[in-house]
């Protein structure tokens, strides 16, 4: 959980200043340490009582551990999850959907933009001094200071 929320900060975040990266790699390490120790109290918690309940529900996990990838059961139980996941999407994303078809306008995500999708202005600004913003990797494939 730790090393996917890291990854996650990796890819989502823009380093402007050296200042500004320690302060955001700070944040991001603490807050990586608080999400794997409540997941990991949280597995230490409810493990006990699913052993009890529900036994025969950590048998794929089981034989998912032990190498056992063509198990049907491990199958069924993954195919169960993608179901979930996509019916879990649809669920929250059925209302904009609905809203689109109706003929309104695309609503403009919350969400921080990633890197990859919009990279026109960083390339743009690289080497000629403009973008004071540029992420750490254009110095080096523009060779610029």
């Amino acid at each position: 959980m730790f090393l996917l929320e890291m990854a996650l900060f990796a890819c989502r975040s823009h380093f402007p200043t050296i200042g500004d990266t320690i302060g955001l790699m700070v944040i991001a390490i603490s807050t990586a340490l608080f999400l794997s120790g409540a997941m990991w109290i949280f597995y230490m918690a409810i493990e006990p009582w699913v052993r009890r309940q529900w036994p025969k529900s950590i048998i794929s996990w089981s034989r998912l551990l032990a190498g056992s990838w063509r198990d049907p059961v491990v199958g069924r139980d993954i195919l169960i999850g993608v179901a979930l996941g996509v019916v879990w999407i649809l669920v929250f994303q059925l209302r904009y959907i609905l809203m689109m078809h109706m003929g309104a306008r695309r609503l403009q995500s919350a969400r921080p933009t990633l890197f990859w999708e919009d990279a026109s202005p960083w390339a743009g600004g690289c080497g000629n001094g403009r973008n004071r913003s540029r992420p750490p990797w254009c110095s080096f494939w523009c060779y610029s200071g």
